[in-house]
């Protein structure tokens, strides 16, 4: 960073806190109540009481690793710059939002308590940062594709008008300019879902480019790396498709579907075989052909660098979007290869929208020429300006928060300022945690700068004793699944390692978990995914809050086992993909895994009539306990390639 830049932060920081000082000072002393001296008992009574036996031996904390429990430590274990290995977004992103107990529920419910008026603090905080507050609660489903069921939730979201005017101008120059889309690029946790997610199922009160841009949505995908069908390009096509047909924006699109050879590239095997021929000719060239619209539409597509949890420590995996993995195939294996190979030849009149972590260099050189859109840039003054209103709001909102305000602990408000570098996910967890009361302001000051040493802060203060040892083995499970389970999926696959556990037992595991779930889904989801990537890293999480996957493999393949009988061929893939993975001890050998297969009663010979996203270390275990490939160029192709990729890494 050079000395201008420097000099423009200290600036800005320096002026931007006076103003949410004085804010804060000013609804201290007219809004707020004396704060309360309960804090201590109700963290207490947060920490659930357990007994500590664990599920197994292997699960028992080394004394080597133990923590010491200082909070400090936090600062060892996360960097002290943003970290780039965290992915970012999932249908849980702590963005700039903030979830509320009355949730909506159904896909396009009606917003709650829409448009309400801004009080005191919101009022000298407008003053102040000279940035008018629009906030309102918003129903945001999280499906990744048209016809996924929809997760009810109530956030209210915050601010973010300049984003909205620079898509806006994206939109506005679309016909005229060279590029045909934008890129919205931060850290983990800074918003990107979150604006994304308020384009896709929009609330009022966003002002003019909002609206506007809100109207022009023709279709949306969200990439979610605890769905691996999200992650799926044949899906991914699919979604568009229905999308496109149905959207009252264009017309003649969906005759365009009638052709043979638009048909013959939408059949199934021919989606997984050729997605890129398939995608031109069922969505590029239709498009194409067709009448065009009179306004620039917008195509939007969230996280398309987010690859999914299986492959993280998978060494022959190609990284998603990367040139060579389509060059070395010849096709789009990712989301992010297929628009990046065909991004240009979309028409003029459609406006790109991806969004991907800021450290995902091969996302951005992939999607080169598109207008950069960095949504936590804190050299820009209205992203400083985002932070600062984003706090006072949920003062102004939350009671529960102003019974901790004084005018000294207004302070510590104008750290925690400043240790979010800008993420909103790290913002929302330590308000979340004082309205809670199991965090109190002034402990701010001993919470690590960093999101990755926030997760160790908030482990230490969540999982104390050996409560963790308790969790890991659900969140093993979690991590493993290749969609997000139920909580009746996930208690039958603990059990079916613990037999002996009673009702009580998993209730009290159960709680433990909830403290790091998506609140607002039905199904077990946990908060954030740069969270489930924390607890895969050793560097950053340390040996005691590491967790190993491949007991939770290990469980769900037992609990597979248990059903195998009436598995259907979705099912023994699924199977065979959880068996390849669990860990390998004496005296079971590898060789045994095909035996497995065989004894457990599966339908071995019919698994290969489902035709989905193929693992090639599942493959070749079914092949190995006598399941026959069918004559099909789709899987000769993939097995032959991951063969080959088998035989460098040796």
């Amino acid at each position: 960073m050079n000395v201008s830049s420097t000099t423009v932060i200290t600036t800005t920081t320096t002026s931007d806190t006076s103003c949410l000082l004085t804010a804060i000072d000013d609804a201290t002393s007219n809004t707020c109540t004396p704060p309360t001296n309960s804090t201590s008992d109700a963290r207490d009574n947060h920490d659930a009481t357990v007994n500590d036996s664990s599920l197994d031996e292997s699960n028992e904390e080394d004394p080597r690793h133990k923590c010491d429990g200082s909070i400090n430590t936090g600062a060892d274990a996360g960097d002290t710059s943003r970290d780039d290995s965290v992915s970012a977004t999932n249908a849980a992103d702590g963005c700039v939002s903030s979830v509320t107990s009355d949730g909506g529920s159904g896909e396009d419910n009606s917003s709650t308590n829409a448009g309400t008026s801004t009080t005191t603090v919101a009022n000298v905080s407008a003053g102040a940062a000279s940035s008018a507050l629009s906030y309102s609660s918003i129903s945001v489903i999280t499906a990744a594709r048209a016809n996924a069921k929809p997760v009810s939730e109530t956030r209210k979201f915050f601010c973010r008008e300049w984003a909205w005017a620079k898509l806006w101008a994206c939109v506005e120059q679309r016909p005229a300019a060279k590029t045909c889309g934008a890129l919205l690029v931060a850290g983990p946790g800074a918003g990107k879902t979150a604006l994304c997610r308020e384009l896709v199922t929009p609330s009022t009160g966003h002002g003019r480019h909002a609206t506007q841009l809100q109207s022009r949505l023709l279709a949306h995908h969200f990439c979610h790396a605890h769905d691996v069908l999200s992650l799926c390009v044949a899906n991914f096509i699919q979604s568009l498709v229905t999308q496109l047909s149905y959207s009252p924006l264009l017309s003649g699109y969906k005759e365009k579907l009638d052709a043979p050879d638009v048909r013959a590239a939408l059949e199934i095997k021919a989606l997984y075989h050729n997605p890129d021929e398939a995608f031109k000719r069922a969505i590029l060239f239709p498009l194409s052909e067709i009448e065009n619209p009179q306004k620039t539409l917008l195509l939007v597509v969230d996280s398309v660098d987010e690859d999914s949890l299986m492959n993280t420590n998978e060494s022959n995996c190609e990284l998603p979007g990367s040139v060579s993995s389509v060059k070395q195939s010849g096709v789009s294996r990712t989301v992010a290869d297929l628009l990046a190979s065909h991004h240009h030849l979309l028409p003029h009149w459609i406006l790109l929208v991806v969004s991907a972590r800021r450290c995902s260099r091969y996302i951005t050189r992939q999607f080169t020429g598109f207008r950069r859109i960095a949504l936590d840039d804190l050299r820009r003054n209205q992203v400083v300006r985002d932070v600062q209103q984003y706090i006072l709001c949920r003062l102004d909102r939350e009671p529960a928060l102003r019974n901790h305000l004084s005018r000294e602990t207004a302070e510590m408000l104008n750290q925690l300022h400043i240790k979010s570098n800008g993420c909103f996910l790290y913002l929302e967890k330590v308000l979340d945690g004082v309205a809670e009361g199991w965090v109190t302001l002034r402990e701010i000051r001993d919470i690590p700068g960093t999101l990755n040493g926030l997760y160790l802060w908030l482990c230490q203060r969540l999982y104390p004793r050996r409560n963790f040892q308790r969790v890991a083995p659900l969140l093993a499970v979690t991590l493993a699944a290749r969609q997000s389970l139920t909580p009746k999926e996930l208690q039958d696959a603990i059990r079916s390692r613990a037999l002996e556990m009673s009702e009580e037992e998993w209730t009290k595991r159960w709680g433990l978990l909830k403290r790091v779930l998506c609140p607002y889904s039905d199904k077990v989801l946990l908060f954030h995914h740069s969270f489930a990537e924390w607890l895969l890293d050793v560097k950053h999480c340390t040996q005691k809050y590491l967790v190993d996957v491949s007991q939770g493999h290990a469980m769900l393949a037992m609990c597979l086992t248990l059903e195998a009988a009436s598995l259907n061929p979705a099912k023994v893939q699924e199977f065979a993909f959880h068996l390849a993975r669990m860990p390998i001890q004496a005296p079971l050998q590898h060789c045994h895994l095909a035996q497995w297969l065989v004894s457990s009663g599966a339908s071995i010979d019919t698994c290969f009539e489902h035709v989905g996203p193929l693992d090639h270390r599942a493959v070749k275990l079914l092949q190995e306990a006598g399941a026959q490939l069918p004559p099909d160029p789709l899987f000769d192709d993939d097995i032959g390639e991951d063969e080959e990729d088998d035989d460098e890494e040796e």
